[in-house]
């Protein structure tokens, strides 16, 4: 390859987009599941609904977890 050439990059597989497709929705699930969770705990180590509501409501609107 010549100085003056431009390098090209390597054409993604579709095995590379599936794997990285299949770890992001690993990830948003877990995320999910983990305020699911964390609420919940708060409900059952409180015994208030106000707090798991409060906590349930407000890590689901912001859309990240803690």
């Amino acid at each position: 390859m010549k100085a003056s050439e431009p390098e090209t990059l390597a054409r993604p597989q579709p095995r590379d987009f599936r794997l990285l497709l299949t770890g992001q929705i690993v990830t948003v699930l877990g995320s999910t599941l983990l305020r699911f969770a964390l609420s919940l705990h708060i409900l059952d180590s409180t015994g208030r609904v106000d707090l798991f509501a409060a906590l349930f409501g407000r890590t689901t609107l912001r859309g990240e977890s803690m």
